[in-house]
């Protein structure tokens, strides 16, 4: 089974998310500017390490809460890039290994991408890691045991996906 991540590996949605953090933020003066550059960077970490360090907790999970629902309104409305030839790489692929997605963000966010790329066909399965509160490493051997697979190959595009996802 080949498994991928999905922000910069299958998809790019650094312009849907920086447009959602324009869109949550732009009115605060407590957030300060956010790059879209920060945001890319951002891409593959849990939100909170990432982002509005200077905010307390609990006020910067509430807005990054928010910027998520956002970012999901944007992508629904097909705000993702694909990858110049993901498409025909998945479709062929499909035909020689059983395709999972795991991602850090929740189940909605993987369904998403099935939806508006047209590939949902062509994977048996997909996680949301941030659905179950385990970690990428789990969730790769739980889609494997879910799917009766003795061994897989995790694609990503970070030295924590390297690694595994953890």
């Amino acid at each position: 089974m080949i498994i991928f991540d999905l922000d910069g590996t299958l998809w790019n949605t650094v312009s849907a998310t920086y447009e959602a953090m324009l869109n949550v933020t732009s009115n605060r003066s407590d957030v300060g500017k956010i790059s879209r550059e920060t945001i890319r960077t951002g891409m593959g970490l849990t939100l909170s390490e990432h982002y509005m360090p200077s905010l307390e907790k609990k006020m910067r999970e509430e807005i990054l809460i928010k910027i998520n629902e956002e970012t999901i309104r944007l992508l629904k409305l097909g705000k993702a890039k694909f990858y110049i030839g993901i498409k025909r790489t998945i479709k062929k692929l499909s035909k020689r290994y059983s395709l999972g997605i795991v991602t850090n963000n929740n189940d909605e966010y993987a369904k998403i991408f099935l939806d508006t790329s047209n590939l949902k066909e062509y994977f048996k399965d997909y996680i949301g890691v941030a659905s179950y509160n385990i970690t990428k490493g789990e969730a790769i051997k739980l889609m494997l045991k879910r799917n009766n697979q003795e061994k897989g190959y995790y694609v990503g595009d970070t030295k924590k996906d390297f690694r595994g996802g953890n």
